[in-house]
């Protein structure tokens, strides 16, 4: 596993000296690259695309929406029952859009707001047979996060609900107008969105975390992976690694990445590896940060169940199925129909990474043992898949 430290020390304060959407982000992708052909692969593909800086944007530009459409709807509290009808209509779509970045997808209408350019690096391992009946697509994301106060242990059983409160805000503030309540109540709605906002773009002001777990530690070993795969490819699967950006934004790059390849891969598996550096082990069954309100998420079950099938048989590597407080790929991938799932490390006594959006995500937290577990449990994930792959 030396390698794997070497790769995740440069990753780590590659990525870690910005958000994403930077020249750093990019200087990862072309470090992936280069290894990627050091590994003697030649299928590789850069994906570019635009998107969102981070995702206190998003919100913010949801947050305008819905506070035009309450300031709309107060203006029609007389007789004006047009514009009191516009303004649910634009604090309904807010409340869906709020639902939607809360599970990791774009808001509808983002492309209005101001975009910046970010990658997608695809590589393609062919299986052994001329014709596989079987793909396995495996992500990791390039970017990663600011050290957050919401992040914080003290802070982190209340983050669900700074985050969740703000689609319940947006229905209320729908409802109110379409019972045309006191102006007053609508009013104190909007400001109470208002701030909810602005003490999330707060929260991404803080300085940046090196990202070593989160996600040096997935992009490492998808690149170990790639050199055991390029000596001895699966019989029968097609394995297709994907390093994404701008996943802490939003989740854009695997949101590019379904919305090109989802239809023509519909019958692929979709795995995301993400902070799998340190702590425990597990495939996650539940995501989001929200406190539900319909703002959490599920992996596919039918994935789910191969992975629970290889945990019986590796009892040993102990990897088991639990809900996370996170945001990732598996968001938009689902979202966009696609078999998806992610295996992610955790904290023992908490439901999120170890140093999880912190200063002190370093390679100094990295365990050898996580990390090789997670490496074996793949492996043998991709072999229950290629050995159940059916045979002409």
């Amino acid at each position: 596993m030396e390698k794997v430290r070497t790769d995740i020390q440069y990753l780590a304060e590659t990525i870690g000296v910005r958000p994403p959407l930077s020249q750093e982000e990019y200087e990862a992708g072309q470090y992936v690259l280069s290894r990627l052909r050091e590994i003697g692969l030649t299928d590789l593909q850069e994906q570019p695309f635009y998107s969102i800086r981070r995702v206190g944007e998003r919100l913010g530009f949801i947050t305008l929406v819905a506070n035009f459409g309450v300031l709309i709807g107060t203006l029609g509290s007389g007789k004006s029952r047009l514009l009191r009808l516009l303004g649910v209509t634009l604090t309904l779509l807010a409340h869906h859009n709020f639902r939607r970045a809360l599970t990791g997808r774009a808001a509808l209408g983002e492309w209005f707001w101001p975009q910046r350019r970010s990658q997608n690096i695809i590589a393609r391992l062919p299986a052994q047979s001329s014709e596989p009946k079987a793909r396995v697509v495996l992500l990791a994301h390039l970017d990663t996060d600011v050290a957050r106060y919401s992040a914080q242990p003290q802070m982190r059983p209340y983050s669900p609900y700074l985050f969740s409160s703000l689609p319940v805000l947006a229905f209320a503030g729908a409802l109110f107008t379409a019972l045309n309540a006191p102006v007053w109540m609508r009013r104190l709605i909007g400001a109470l969105m208002i701030g909810q906002a602005g003490l999330v773009i707060t929260d991404e002001i803080g300085p940046n975390s090196p990202g070593a777990n989160d996600n040096a530690s997935g992009v490492a070993l998808l690149l170990t992976l790639a050199e055991a795969l390029a000596r001895h490819p699966l019989k029968n699967t097609e394995v297709v690694l994907a390093f994404t950006g701008c996943e802490t934004a939003g989740c854009s790059g695997a949101a590019e990445l379904a919305a090109k390849y989802g239809k023509e891969w519909q019958s692929a598996w979709w795995l995301a590896i993400d902070s799998i550096g340190a702590g425990e082990l597990c495939w996650v069954t539940e995501h989001g940060w929200g406190a539900d309100f319909g703002s959490r998420y599920h992996s596919n079950p039918d994935l789910m169940c191969i992975l629970q099938r290889v945990a019986a048989a590796n009892p040993a590597l102990g990897i088991m199925g639990r809900p996370l407080m996170t945001v990732n790929a598996v968001g938009p991938l689902v979202g966009a129909g696609c078999k998806a799932a992610a295996i992610m490390g955790y904290e023992r006594a908490g439901n999120t990474p170890v140093e999880w959006r912190q200063a002190e995500d370093t390679a100094d937290i990295l365990n050898t043992d996580t990390q090789q577990r997670a490496y074996d449990f793949i492996q043998a994930v991709l072999c229950k898949i290629d050995e159940d792959t059916p045979k002409k």
